[in-house]
């Protein structure tokens, strides 16, 4: 059993940023993709499909 000084957990304190850190990063591929032609999204989409199916699947 872990017992911290404030009474939370390391990732209650992180969860903000975390979550910042998302969706930063989801603007930054956003921001990517936006100039890419017709052809060139579908080809990142079946990228994205095979490395998710590498690391055994997406999260829910």
């Amino acid at each position: 059993m872990k017992i911290y000084t404030l009474g939370i957990t390391p990732d209650f304190v992180l969860y903000d940023s975390l979550y910042k850190s998302r969706e930063y990063i989801k603007d930054e591929i956003a921001n990517l993709l936006k100039d890419c032609s017709e052809d060139n999204l579908r080809l990142i989409v079946k990228l994205i499909k095979a490395v998710v199916e590498e690391q055994g699947g997406q999260k829910k």
